[in-house]
Order: C-alpha cells, then structure tokens, then sequence
C-alpha cells in the first residue's frame, strides 16, 4: 500500500456559489427509489407507473416550495434608466435584494466600495504598500457614505408575484452623480427544487413528503378495487390503511414544518 498519498485519487469538491463542499444530498430519483422500497418494492409489486412517479414528485417540489422554501441567490444586471425585470418563471417570491452601493465614478472605483479608493484619503489598491492604521479604514467608510448621501438617492425594490415582476425605483441612471451600475444579488424562493443540494434537515422534509405522496397514491389506486379473486379466495387490499396512513402523516409533517420555522421577534417599545 503506497504510503505517499501519490496513487491516492483525487476527487474535486463540487461546484456550489461559494466554492465550499456542498452538501451530499439524494436526487429524486434517488429519494424516489428510497419509497419505493419502504412500501415494499422488489418484494411485492408496487403498482405506480412513470406518470404516477412524476405526478408524486411534482406534489412534493410544490408542497416543499411553499412550506419548507428553496432559496437561490443570483445576480440581476441592472440597465440604466430600467426600473422593472422579469425574474425567471421558477421564482416564486423574492426575499431580499442587495443593490450595489452609491458610486462616485471619479472617487469610488468599485460598485460595492471593497476597495475603498479615495482621492481623498489616498488609494489602497497596491498590496505594496504598507498598511494603514485602522482609524483610516474607518474615515474612508464614513467618507463614502457621506458622499452616497450627498449625491445619491435611497432606492426601493416591489416584488410583483402575480407578475414575476422586480421593480426598483428609482431607476439606475447612466452616468454622472449617483451612477448605479453593475448587478444586483437577489435571494429568493426557487420552485425548482434541487434535492441534492438541500441539508439534512430540509432533506429529511422532502422525503417524507414524497413517501406520503407515493403511499397516497398507491392507497387510492388499491382503493378502487378494494379485493381481487385468487385461487385460496378473495384477497383484500390495503388502499384504505394506506391512505389513512398518509394523512396521519401529513398532519405530523404539517406540524413539525410549522415548529420548525423561526418564530417572529416580539419588537416593543
């Protein structure tokens, strides 16, 4: 055994927004296979066809949108002079949007200011350089906001759902005081659920709705013929517990969705 770590093979970690691990979450297909097996799959014949699969794991992406939430950040472009964007049609709800901070163009040579150039208080871009007192750091933040107050306009955004419409107001223009360029960062609620990347918590979610889906289904369609001739005499069916079953569940799952949620911060005075 080599000892070295050289024949070793290296696998890269996969892409996520920030470059981290992400996750080893299941896919669908996965999950899918994992309820199939809990009903009694590859022993007795689950009767559920390919429609019936997709039918279920549709139920479970909405019921998971809409209670547990997927949330995605993307970047928007912003367009001189444009106030409203149409987001993509898997977003459903648009929780917070970061627009980029006021940019002077002869002072502040980054939208968001990470660079804190100033012809006021001298530039930091050099890494050479040696480094400045602390104190600095902060009279150039104070420096850029007090500009962007100056010489910028606060903006507002409006989430449109019934649209897919964002709207900010007042528009970005293009050039001179109070230029507004670069991209905005939204963080938002996806419809497009992607189980692989979900933590085990929310993980555990999808499953178990997609299990009571899956024996829903099962339960109704071993509902309508309640019992079947065989050669020892008529054999019943377990449509009714299957679904009675279901709906136990869901209540549990209801429950613990809403226990699991941060609850809202009483604010008084």
């Amino acid at each position: 055994m080599a000892t070295d770590g050289q024949n070793i093979p290296q696998t890269p970690p996969p892409d996520t927004p920030t470059g981290a691990p992400g996750p080893a979450g299941k896919t669908k297909d996965e999950w899918w296979g994992y309820a199939i097996r809990k009903l009694g799959g590859g022993i007795i014949d689950i009767e559920m066809t390919d429609e019936q699969k997709q039918d279920c794991l549709d139920d479970a992406d909405r019921w998971f949108a809409e209670r547990i939430g997927f949330i995605k950040y993307s970047q928007l472009p912003l367009i001189p002079g444009q106030s409203e964007y149409f987001l993509s049609s898997d977003t459903i709800e648009v929780y917070d949007l970061w627009l980029p901070s006021f940019q002077l163009p002869t002072l502040d040579v980054d939208s968001f200011s990470f660079t804190y150039f100033t012809s006021l208080f001298g530039a930091w871009t050099s890494p050479q350089q040696a480094p400045m007192p602390y104190s600095d750091l902060v009279q150039r933040l104070q420096y850029l906001e007090t500009i962007g107050r100056l010489f910028s306009t606060d903006r507002d955004w409006d989430w449109q759902p019934e649209l897919r419409r964002l709207v900010i107001a007042p528009p970005p223009r293009a050039g001179g005081l109070g230029t507004m360029i670069s991209s905005a960062i939204i963080k938002a609620g996806s419809a497009d659920i992607r189980t692989e990347q979900l933590d085990p918590r929310s993980g555990d979610y999808y499953r178990r709705k997609l299990m009571i889906e899956a024996m829903r289904t099962l339960g109704q369609i071993r509902d309508t013929y309640d019992a079947y001739p065989t050669v020892g005499g008529e054999r019943t069916m377990n449509g009714g517990a299957l679904i009675q079953r279901a709906d136990q569940m869901q209540q549990k799952l209801d429950q613990d969705a809403i226990n699991w949620e941060r609850s809202t911060p009483i604010i008084s005075g």
